[in-house]
């Protein structure tokens, strides 16, 4: 075999699928081998990163700090507060205002029945967290009572 024939094979080595070629004749041993690269591509799945965006509260609400004494009268069920028994009438309660233990201090309606919540103790309105016709959920903070001064 000469170099013109082995170029020639060389040649159609590499227009094949063909990786390797070993060939022995009774002169001569020839061994061509492709140099490939691992060229396997396997698809790596893309990995997505949920971006986390924090908006700060447009509403200026301060925190407030309660004394330990202050009682948080909370709602008892899910329904609709209303500051008042009627659209004409005033809020039963002002913050500022003195309330004795057993005033009514909102109503909540659920269901159309209209519930009494009434003060659990004496003391100042000191804070009132809904505002009127608000939806209420179970055990949401309704008023802070605090100590009568």
């Amino acid at each position: 075999m000469n170099i013109n024939e082995i170029l020639v094979l060389i040649d159609k080595l590499n227009e094949t699928s063909i990786n390797e070629l070993n060939l022995t004749d009774n002169s001569f041993s020839l061994h061509i081998s492709k140099n490939i690269a691992n060229t396997s591509v396997s698809h790596v799945p893309e990995i997505v990163t949920p971006k986390l965006t924090i908006e700060k509260s447009t509403n200026d609400q301060t925190i407030e700090t309660f004394n330990e004494k202050d009682i948080i009268v909370k709602s008892p069920l899910v329904g609709i507060y209303y500051e008042a028994a009627s659209v004409d009438a005033k809020p039963f309660v002002s913050i500022g205002q003195k309330v004795n233990a057993g005033d009514v201090v909102c109503i909540i309606e659920a269901m159309k029945i209209f519930n009494e919540i009434k003060s659990p103790c004496s003391g100042i309105v000191k804070k009132i967290f809904p505002s009127n016709l608000e939806v209420i959920e179970y055990d949401q903070s309704l008023i802070v009572i605090g100590e009568d001064i």
